[in-house]
């Protein structure tokens, strides 16, 4: 089915907005096409629009000035596919290249031995585009999404700044985290995976931290989006305040071992309700002791088990029984 444009702006023409008739419709999904620097997340955070929200004339005028109002963007278009709305943007140019030599992935041994080298209390880094970030105490121990998001949470709850006393994270973040925030307070509001579902409840709801175990980290308060820069340097803050290493106000957050399977889908997937009695039986096993998620991967053709218990040996014994059984449902 071809997609039909809905609305269009331009540079040159934006307070002349072409508008095209259509049927008001309950909105399925929502698609963005065009990025190449600009995360989804950011553009999801600012879209006025929502999955279940109703589109129309009003609404697609509002998201395409919303949008080009950030200045990101050179070009937006609001287009329709079936159910699913389609924001179509052009970004506007940027530095057109940089060169790195020398530059590639490093293990953790390397933040390791360069703490040890440097007497340093505390090794920080980012990936390649400044978005995520892991972090290592100074005794070595690496921190990922989980506990950074710990050690924010913790303060934020102690200083009463945390909204509503929640921090927002996906499914697939360790039950540590909760343990970790409960002496404080804190509760843990767990959505699907990606940072747009992180942002969404975020922005509905006010909620200020946010972020997933990849070391994705939300502030709303300085930005829509994960940014490492603003991470490591809150935690930094948190650790002058506290006046304590990062090994002490990381301690609080112990993960819970988990083990991970996948099962490959060769044309027919598994139907929801089928997946979500593979995961229930799961749980009964693990008789509320840690968790079991079941999904279907959103980067290759896989479905991902994660269970989470107290035991690894019970953990990796149960991810692969219930990969056993998914597989057996084809």
């Amino acid at each position: 089915m071809m997609k039909k444009p809905l609305l269009s702006i331009l540079v040159a023409n934006a307070f002349s907005l072409p508008v095209y008739a259509f049927e008001p419709f309950t909105v399925k999904d929502i698609r963005v096409e065009g990025i190449q620097r600009t995360e989804a997340g950011t553009v999801f955070s600012y879209l006025p629009v929502k999955v279940g929200d109703v589109l129309n004339d009003e609404k697609s005028a509002q998201s395409i000035k919303t949008l080009f109002a950030t200045g990101f963007f050179k070009d937006v278009r609001i287009e329709v596919d079936r159910d699913v709305m389609v924001v179509v943007v052009q970004e506007r140019p940027a530095i057109a290249q940089i060169n790195f030599v020398g530059l590639k992935e490093f293990e953790n041994d390397m933040i390791i031995k360069a703490l040890k080298e440097t007497d340093a209390e505390i090794g920080i880094a980012f990936d390649g585009d400044g978005d995520r970030i892991v972090m290592a105490d100074e005794n070595g121990r690496m921190l990922d999404g989980n506990a950074i998001l710990a050690v924010l949470g913790a303060d934020l709850l102690e200083r009463d700044k945390l909204p509503d006393k929640t921090l927002v994270t996906t499914i697939m973040a360790n039950t540590g985290l909760e343990r970790a925030l409960k002496p404080f307070g804190g509760r843990v509001l767990r959505t699907k995976v990606g940072d747009r579902y992180v942002i969404e409840p975020m922005r509905e709801h006010g909620y200020m931290l946010g972020g997933e175990s990849s070391g994705h980290i939300v502030m709303l308060e300085y930005n829509t989006t994960g940014d490492a820069m603003i991470a490591a340097l809150h935690v930094l803050a948190t650790m002058i305040r506290r006046d304590q290493p990062l090994s002490v106000l990381a301690n609080a957050y112990q993960p819970v071992p988990e083990a991970h399977a996948k099962v490959p889908v060769n044309g027919v997937w598994p139907s929801e309700n089928a997946l979500e009695d593979v995961r229930r039986e799961g749980e009964s096993e693990i008789n509320g002791v840690g968790c079991v998620v079941i999904r279907p991967s959103g980067t290759e053709p896989v479905i991902r088990v994660m269970v989470q218990h107290e035991s690894i040996r019970k953990a990796e014994a149960l991810a692969k029984h219930l990969a056993g059984r998914i597989a057996g449902l084809r």
